[in-house]
């Protein structure tokens, strides 16, 4: 059981409940709505993460998953899990994050090194030259600054659910992706 009960609903506003509303059921965002403030860029920020990169999906999972496992996020894990499959990372990826393997024979050369950047993020907070290199090198500034700001996300985002002690929801697949997708066409059209 959370360590912080769900929001009464009745006391947020009709904005914050729409918001919700357009979302899957997840405890994450249920926590939010504690602090409708932040809940709105939140879901803002993490909209863009999943619906608005120049960053393919395939490489935001792995490093999603990178964050989960560095940071014991098992709520992260499970929902990204089934996500990163649909994304095109294979069950031997996953498995090599979950087991700590950053094996180049696994990933390839600039696939692990955006799981290296998303581990030593989470372990350090910053980054070695070596490794922002490698990924600058294969993914240009833009694409690495998304990455770095997309760690950060999912950082953050363990951090509040691991220390609310949110249940691990069953994976919604791309339902948030997609739920990211349409607010993302809305905002352009």
């Amino acid at each position: 059981m959370s360590r912080i009960p769900d929001v009464d609903r009745s006391l947020l506003s009709s904005e914050d409940r729409d918001a919700l509303s357009a979302l899957p059921d997840l405890g994450l965002f249920r926590m939010l709505a504690h602090a409708p403030e932040v809940m709105r860029p939140w879901l803002g920020l993490g909209g863009v993460c999943l619906a608005s990169l120049e960053l393919s999906p395939r490489r935001r999972e792995l490093a999603i998953l990178a964050v989960a496992r560095a940071s014991e996020c098992e709520y992260e894990w499970v929902q990204h899990e089934a996500i990163a499959l649909l994304s095109g990372v294979t069950a031997e990826e996953i498995s090599a994050i979950k087991g700590g393997e950053l094996d180049e024979s696994v990933f390839g050369s600039l696939d692990g090194a955006v799981v290296c950047l998303a581990t030593e993020a989470v372990r350090r907070v910053e980054v070695g030259a070596e490794t922002i290199a490698a990924v600058c090198s294969g993914l240009g500034p833009r694409q690495t600054v998304e990455l770095l700001c997309l760690v950060g996300y999912y950082l953050a985002t363990a951090i509040v659910v691991r220390s609310t002690d949110i249940a691990v929801d069953s994976p919604v697949r791309l339902a948030v992706v997609e739920a990211s997708e349409r607010e993302s066409r809305g905002k352009r059209g």
